[in-house]
């Protein structure tokens, strides 16, 4: 497939210019936990890869050792190897904490429970911690006050209080990072907190993320989370939307800019996304109504068998508009190109090639396109 923006060797850059990898350990004292643990393990993603280490636990000491780019947050866990339940089902309830780690030589150690530790030797593992515990206190909170609107016996008054709830939980990620990431400009916690606001709020874009990448760092801004961040920012709104070409269910090569002059709904789906699905009906009204009024959608699938592709759009009848896919799944180029890390996605393009909104569904993309049509 063939790309015509030079946006596309960004994405491809990231693996080509990987930074140095230097080596950290974790000399750990778990001698406060009953557990009889033989190994301990730790999680984390550097560079766009994944490591998962085992490490031998010796009268409840152990020494970590691996590389690493840029600061991270990592998983360590452990199965209690008299506990067969939780070693059957590779659960680590209770067995298990996110911790921040940094290159060089760091001291973990636990209180009674693994989530009861210090790490020394990670000087941004105390703030990483104290924003998990707002986040939890929040979630806490949020469950109370759920479980009280499902026992409001008036359903229009429930829908209302459970809008709001919806609403908080969107809304309260960017509350707690803003002013954190502001008076720390430079922490090596705004990618995970980025990934936070936007995990949680769709809305929460390129726009967004643009005057927190210009604070960062050359080096911050050179490293693999900096890059990606680059690339998130080209597909916000007012950006011009990356060109791309890509085959429909015929074989036959799309390219994004053969749309010119329409608006376009560029759709991130899969066969195998119920959400994806549910939206199908909504889809239809909404080309049905404004198709000869200079709309339509593109439909991206993140499939891997064409025949599973092939019969959800027949299925849901949405073969009415454009569908493309080069059946890589998850690994979809396209979805690459605009960095979707949830489904379902979409980006309203205008007719001069500028994406106007993201993530429209339900009724905010009814709402949308009646100001547009209007």
């Amino acid at each position: 497939m063939k790309y015509f923006c030079a946006f596309l060797l960004l994405i491809h850059a990231f693996a080509a210019n990987a930074q140095t990898l230097k080596p950290f350990t974790i000399e750990g004292d778990i001698t406060g936990i009953t557990d009889k643990i033989d190994s301990i393990h730790l999680s984390f993603t550097t560079e766009g890869k994944q490591s998962d280490l085992a490490f031998p636990v010796n009268k409840g000491r152990f020494m970590i050792k691996g590389d690493i780019s840029q600061p991270a947050i990592a998983l360590i866990y452990y199965f209690a190897s008299a506990d067969t339940v939780r070693i059957k089902f590779q659960s680590t309830q209770n067995t298990s904490a996110k911790i921040f780690i940094q290159s060089g030589k760091m001291n973990f150690k636990s209180g009674l429970t693994i989530s009861d530790n210090t790490l020394s030797g990670s000087p941004y593992d105390a703030d990483f911690k104290e924003m998990e515990k707002k986040a939890n206190d929040f979630g806490v909170k949020w469950g109370v006050e759920f479980e009280r609107c499902m026992l409001e016996k008036d359903t229009i008054q429930r829908q209302q209080k459970l809008n709001a709830l919806l609403d908080s939980s969107r809304v309260y990620p960017v509350k707690i990072w803003i002013p954190y990431l502001d008076s720390h400009p430079q922490s090596p916690l705004v990618f995970y907190g980025i990934t936070e606001m936007m995990r949680f709020n769709h809305n929460f874009q390129g726009q967004n993320i643009a005057p927190i990448y210009d604070r960062l760092s050359p080096e911050m801004k050179n490293s693999y989370e900096g890059k990606r961040l680059k690339a998130i920012i080209a597909t916000g709104n007012g950006s011009i939307a990356p060109e791309f070409s890509q085959a429909d269910t015929a074989g036959v090569m799309v390219s994004l800019s053969s749309f010119r002059g329409k608006y376009v709904l560029l759709d991130f789906w899969g066969s195998w996304c119920v959400f994806c699905r549910k939206e199908s009906p909504n889809l239809i009204k909404n080309f049905e109504k404004y198709m000869d009024k200079g709309f339509t959608i593109i439909s991206i699938a993140a499939d891997d068998d064409k025949k599973k592709w092939m019969g959800a759009i027949h299925k849901d009848n949405v073969g009415r508009w454009n569908h493309l896919s080069d059946l890589k799944g998850m690994k979809n180029e396209v979805s690459k190109l605009y960095c979707i890390s949830s489904y379902p996605s979409n980006f309203l393009i205008g007719p001069d090639g500028k994406i106007i909104a993201q993530n429209l569904r339900g009724e905010a993309l009814d709402s949308k396109l009646a100001e547009i049509f209007k």
